[in-house]
């Protein structure tokens, strides 16, 4: 018996110096810690998608990731 096809990615790289990007920089500045957990939380969610993009067009779709973000 052939194994589910896999959708998305099971790993993605993280740099070490990711948090000196000054993206992140100015991520962290404005939302400290949180800011920076939720960045990679939802490139942990777009990046298990098959297109590596999340549809977030309406509203109850963002009030749930927004409620799941809060525990970051």
């Amino acid at each position: 018996m052939a194994r589910p096809v896999k959708q998305g990615l099971d790993y993605f790289p993280h740099d070490t110096d990711a948090s000196m990007d000054e993206k992140i920089e100015g991520i962290e500045a404005l939302f400290g810690l949180e800011g920076y957990a939720v960045y990679f939380k939802l490139c942990e969610r777009i990046y298990r998608t098959n297109d590596g993009e999340l549809d977030v067009s309406d509203a109850e779709t963002r009030k749930i990731y927004a409620r799941n973000m809060q525990s970051a």
